[in-house]
């Protein structure tokens, strides 16, 4: 038979509720997360619905429930005893039988736990917990009858009264079947990872009792609770309950209680067992992303987990309580380590600077990714952050000179990957290496993000504090001549340097005649196809290049994210009839000219120490994030080698690979398997977010249901918007008719004046923007290319807008005020 009917826990996860149950997906989900699970196998559903059609119980089935009424109690038990003997008296199949047996073999022990696992159970609606039957310390010779059990416990009083309480009488619920070891519990219980009472979301509760936990779960002893601050990990409160009594399991199967004497007057747990539990429980709430009801069990001082749920009693709460997250910023897939860092940010601000700690997100989507955050929290970090800058301006300098430190540190240890084959590594250096890398981009990114975050106040400032400084020192004829050499983001540009390694690259790429052809005579979307049909070595070299130099923002060439954008460099380059030698050397001319000058203005204004550190802060800041951008650039091109070792030892895509999880990588490399499934529904969607101190991570449906409920993008009503709200990247007045460009090819219709609009500009659209009276983006902050641009032009310039080039059509007169940030629509076309 080609259906499956039976797969392991490591073949499941928590989207395979239809055919394993909650009770099995979650198993199987926590197998794959790295939980210390029990091994196991779930019987599927279609077992069981193989079975009713094989034996022809499904339609005596329906005609028996359709006599039922829950206001006549003896209907509901009548049937009850109608189905379950129909059930039991029939004969399970022997295709059934033998896949059943098969898998017990591979299990290699004695005794197991029988469990039914309804498949709309523990749903986040409809909680099943204690409506199906579980069978505890099974044998091989009980094995199959306790299969029939677990079915037939579909259709107990209890069962089918709440599927009619709930309205699921007319759904199609099936049973699949938990099978998994025994664990010979010396103590067990239940934990909640939210107070059920209080509902205290930062508050675990955790109650234990010697032996067997079904003895919790029924009711028949009075366990220990413990209270446990989630944040600190702190005991909050003991409450030692003795215990008279305990049940164990039987030499020879089946259960047995058993008095317990002084034992039972004792504490179940120590203070440190808690502990250890607690943190166990709270990576279980944060792989789900929601509070969980947690059965656990503990054997030979190792603690095990036999079933999650959610908790199904907070919903009015959890409802009370929803946060809203605003999209703040957009990207391009990255490894998945990146995502998770950008979660734990808070918390090293926190840290670092004692500022507070915004809940913030990420949603990767394919090959996209948005950044989302609660925008009231992060306004006020915002606020905070910035008034530290202006009461302590040195203090930017730090955090740009630990970015820069930080990000040299992590492209030397990534750099050793180069000239190394990664094939004679054990598993054991690739995690300890991968551990080190994890840990310097945590520290690097969460001294770097801290840059944006500044925004225009921090140069705003030094801005103020130059333009007074230089009128208090020099004649009115040198002052903005000063202004624009101490300004200038070209000194020290780091980003120049790669694009003088692009140059280099020219100068072999145009050595052919051919080659020169090819990128004057086509589109640069064309120019990569058409190289590497004529010159495969040369389009190699262009495509590492692009790879390397993926992140990099140049200075005028703006964010190359490809091999085409470096195509359209280099025509660019072509088209200016320059010869790249001469084009490089004006630059690093160029550059050193505007170094001397600084240099002469330095030495004519003798500056302070403090005073010259706060000039020379505004170019060092605008040049912080391309810096960033190509360490960043650098270290995951470094770190390809890494992902792609990993991909050939477990066989699994290098997409997925990169849509890893520390841990799934740690557990992947340590075991030699990682659930494929899981990747491939991270890398279709993917949240991560930080909220109350601790980061969850939620894939698929999940995923989405989140985004739905919790995400939004700034809405504007488009026909009543007069005010388009931005930043600021350069100051000044200007009034004009709009030309929307966001390409080479609508250049032709920008006249002088015009105010150009753009979802984001790129260096091929520089000439239209040297003909405009303003410049507007809905993209980019400070940095970006628009923002250098303009103050190379000295254009009145208002980025990040999110929706200009939307509402805004050309023809529209606006008045641009670069000093407020804000675009007035003065007449519609």
């Amino acid at each position: 038979m080609n259906e499956t009917l039976i797969k392991n826990f490591t073949q499941i996860s928590k989207s395979d509720t239809e055919i394993a149950g909650g009770k099995g997906a979650s198993l199987g989900e926590m197998t794959q997360a790295g939980i210390p699970v029990p091994d196991g196998f779930v019987i599927l559903s279609n077992a069981f619905d193989l079975f009713l059609e094989e034996t022809d119980l499904n339609f005596e089935i329906d005609a028996v429930l359709d006599s039922v009424n829950i206001k006549k109690v003896h209907t509901v038990e009548n049937a009850s005893e109608k189905i379950q003997a129909m059930l039991l008296a029939k004969e399970m199949p022997e295709n059934i039988k033998t896949e059943i047996l098969k898998f017990y073999k591979s299990l290699d022990c004695k005794f197991i736990a029988v469990r039914s696992s309804a498949t709309s159970e523990d749903s986040a609606s409809a909680a099943w917990a204690g409506q199906l039957d579980s069978f505890l310390n099974t044998t091989k010779d009980t094995l199959l009858e306790n299969v029939k059990r677990c079915w037939a416990s579909l259709f107990t009083p209890r069962a089918i009264f709440y599927r009619f309480e709930k309205k699921l009488n007319k759904d199609k619920i099936s049973v699949a079947v938990v099978v998994q070891k025994m664990v010979n519990s010396e103590e067990s219980g239940i934990a909640f990872s939210v107070h059920p009472v209080t509902q205290d979301e930062n508050q675990i509760i955790i109650e234990a009792g010697f032996g067997l936990g079904e003895a919790i779960v029924s009711g028949s002893i009075t366990p220990d609770s413990y209270v446990v601050d989630k944040q600190e990990f702190a005991l909050l409160d003991i409450n030692v309950n003795e215990q008279t009594k305990a049940l164990y399991k039987k030499s020879k199967g089946g259960n047995e209680w058993k008095e317990l004497g002084e034992k039972g007057k004792k504490q179940v747990l120590t203070e440190k067992e808690i502990i250890e539990l607690s943190k166990l429980i709270v990576k279980i709430e944060n792989h789900y992303g929601f509070p969980c009801d947690i059965e656990w069990a503990k054997e030979k001082g190792r603690f095990y987990i036999v079933q999650s749920r959610p908790i199904t009693t907070l919903q009015g709460k959890q409802q009370e309580k929803t946060k809203r997250y605003t999209i703040i910023a957009n990207d391009f897939q990255s490894p998945l380590v990146r995502n998770e860092i950008w979660c734990l940010l808070p918390s090293f601000w926190e840290k670092w600077y004692n500022l507070s700690m915004p809940s913030v997100g990420i949603s990767s989507h394919n090959n996209a990714i948005d950044y989302f955050v609660d925008l009231k929290e992060w306004i006020q970090t915002k606020e905070e952050f910035q008034t530290k800058i202006k009461k302590k301006p040195l203090l930017l300098k730090e955090v740009i000179d630990l970015s820069s430190s930080m990000g040299e540190e992590m492209n030397e240890f990534t750099s050793q990957l180069l000239n190394t084959s990664l094939e004679d590594w054990s598993s054991d250096k690739l995690i300890n290496f991968y551990k080190k890398f994890c840990h310097l981009q945590s520290r690097e990114y969460a001294i770097g993000v801290l840059l944006p975050l500044i925004d225009i106040h921090g140069v705003s400032f030094l801005e103020s504090f130059l333009k007074k400084y230089l009128t208090k020192h020099l004649s009115k004829n040198k002052i903005d001549d000063a202004f624009k050499a101490f300004t200038s983001p070209i000194k020290n540009s780091f980003a120049l340097d790669q694009e003088m390694d692009l140059l280099l690259l020219a100068d072999e790429i145009f050595k052919s005649k051919e080659n020169r052809k090819i990128f004057l005579d086509n589109d640069p979307k064309d120019i990569p196809s058409k190289l590497k049909t004529k010159d495969i070595a040369s389009y190699n070299r262009l495509k590492e290049h692009a790879k390397k130099h993926g992140w990099v923002y140049y200075v005028y060439s703006g964010p190359a994210f490809g091999e085409i954008q470096f195509a359209e460099f280099l025509k660019e380059i072509l088209n200016k009839n320059t010869n790249p030698t001469k084009e490089r050397n004006r630059r690093m001319n160029e550059r050193k000219k505007l170094i001397e000058k600084r240099n002469e203005y330095l030495k004519l204004l003798m500056p302070s120490k403090k005073d010259k550190t706060l000039i020379e802060l505004i170019s060092t800041y605008v040049l912080s994030k391309p810096r960033r951008k190509d360490y960043q650039s650098r270290s995951y091109y470094h770190l390809e080698k890494f992902y792609k070792e990993v991909s050939r030892r477990l066989d699994i895509p290098l997409d997925l690979i990169r849509s890893a999880t520390q841990e799934q990588i740690y557990q992947g490399l340590s075991t030699g398997n990682i659930f494929e499934k899981n990747l491939k529904s991270q890398y279709e969607h993917h949240i991560c977010y930080f909220d109350n101190g601790k980061v969850i991570t939620l894939a698929e449906e999940q995923a989405q249901n989140f985004i739905n409920n919790h995400v939004t993008k700034e809405k504007l009503e488009i026909d009543d918007s007069e005010i388009i709200m931005g930043n600021t990247a350069f100051h000044g007045k200007a009034t004009g008719i709009v030309k929307v460009i966001n390409d080479r090819t609508t250049m032709e219709k920008m006249e002088d004046g015009n105010i150009l609009v753009s979802v984001a500009t790129t260096p091929n659209i520089v000439p239209a923007m040297k003909k405009a009276s303003a410049i507007v983006t809905d993209e980019g902050g400070l940095t970006c290319h628009a923002a250098i641009v303009s103050r190379e032009l000295e254009v009145p310039c208002v980025v990040g807008t999110k929706f200009a080039s939307k509402i805004l059509q050309d023809g529209d007169m606006v008045e641009v005020d670069a000093n407020q940030g804000i675009v007035r629509i003065l007449k519609k076309k």
